[in-house]
């Protein structure tokens, strides 16, 4: 009987830590981006990447035929909240924000990570990670200015669970190797099929951003930094339990071990 009991404390000893540092983690991460906020520089800083860089981006798109200023295209250019440097395919997600309100850009990724995670059911290792993922600098930044990061967050996790969402990692190319996720899901090409598609007649559009990065002289490591936040999803799915419902279209995963 101990020898059957004895692992049972143990596995009850870890749930117990794991929601204890999950908890407090994501209590001072909380604590963090509220005093942050409420500084000078995170007034600064809120909702400026959606409202001074994204949206414009997309208006002027809708005005001119294109989201990239002139100055981004002709020569070497200075990075700047009001710059446009996300792939033409962006335009699909910023675009509809014009017109919905703007507290849907938080409510939308935080909410589907949520669910995608509920669906993937980590263990109990995987949920004090997840949320240590949020007490990183960057994280917290990403979070308060609206970056896309939110939304490649959002792709990894939804990705993760269902597949198809994870073509939205577009928007972010940096870090399209977290597709592997749902590589094997046929919904996932379908979907990337489909937005390859509606993508032809931005075309030439796609010839201005490669102009626009290579101007910029940017680094390929430069949404790195913002890895933690992105990566939750990735550990949710690494961290899955085994008997967790699957994907209805999704075979043998491709970061699961030889069956």
């Amino acid at each position: 009987m101990a020898c059957v009991t004895t692992p049972r404390r143990w596995q009850h000893l870890g749930a117990l830590v794991s929601a204890g540092l999950t908890v407090g983690f994501l209590a001072v991460a909380v604590v963090l981006l509220f005093d942050y906020a409420g500084t000078p520089a995170g007034q600064r800083l809120l909702a400026a990447d959606v409202v001074k860089g994204y949206l414009p981006g997309a208006q002027r798109f809708l005005d001119t035929g294109s989201p990239y200023l002139a100055e981004q295209v002709a020569g070497p250019w200075t990075l700047d909240y009001h710059s446009f440097i996300h792939p033409p395919v962006a335009l699909f997600l910023f675009t509809p924000f014009l017109v919905l309100p703007l507290a849907l850009w938080w409510i939308l990724p935080i909410g589907l990570t949520l669910a995608a995670i509920v669906r993937l059911r980590p263990s109990a290792w995987a949920w004090p990670l997840m949320a240590a993922c949020l007490l990183w600098p960057r994280s917290t930044g990403s979070l308060l200015a609206g970056n896309t990061d939110i939304w490649a967050m959002t792709a990894v996790a939804t990705g993760a669970a269902w597949g198809w969402p994870v073509v939205l990692l577009a928007i972010k190319p940096t870090f399209a190797p977290l597709g592997l996720v749902a590589i094997r899901a046929r919904s996932t090409w379908i979907a990337a099929a489909v937005l390859a598609v509606i993508s032809l007649p931005m075309i030439p559009l796609w010839l201005d951003w490669l102009a626009v990065i290579t101007n910029a002289h940017l680094s390929w490591t430069y949404s790195l930094l913002n890895l933690p936040l992105v990566c939750i999803g990735a550990i949710a799915y690494l961290g899955r339990r085994r008997h967790a419902t699957p994907r209805p279209d999704a075979s043998r995963d491709p970061l699961d071990g030889a069956p």
